[in-house]
């Protein structure tokens, strides 16, 4: 792993005798953004810092594209926030493609990826597909 230090310039003035001790942190590996095939889609992730105003804590976003339709849109969006025991955040399945197991068949992938997600419902709509695949998938990720 490549180490990289950054200075952060203060204006505060240490008497002569002071000592000054730098630790390091280690944040770990580069996040594996190579995509996750499933039976119908490539499914894409692109890790997003968001802006300090907001916290600047990092998503993760998947976007599932069709292997055999040429559609100028991903059919579906996740965003993760896996600083956040891997919180789902938000699902989107393009309108056109809902009630068809879109969200499931990715969500179920990106686990398999990364490990196992928490999901909550902020919606109707949300809670229903909870609790349906919580009851489809109610063990841990294999």
């Amino acid at each position: 792993m490549q180490s990289t230090i950054t200075w952060i310039p203060t204006d505060v003035e240490l008497p002569d005798d002071s000592t000054v001790v730098l630790v390091a942190l280690e944040y770990g590996d580069a996040p594996d953004l190579s995509p996750i095939r499933t039976k119908r889609f490539t499914i894409h992730r692109h890790e997003i810092k968001r802006d300090d105003s907001v916290g600047g804590m990092p998503r993760t976003v998947f976007q599932a594209w069709h292997h055999s339709e040429d559609i100028p849109k991903p059919v579906c969006v996740v965003t993760i926030n896996q600083c956040f025991s891997n919180f789902v955040e938000w699902v989107h399945v393009d309108e056109g493609h809902r009630r068809q197991g879109v969200a499931t068949e990715v969500l179920r992938a990106i686990e398999q990826g990364i490990g196992e997600a928490t999901i909550d419902g902020a919606t109707d709509a949300g809670k229903a597909f909870c609790e349906a695949y919580e009851s489809k998938y109610p063990g841990e990720v294999e």
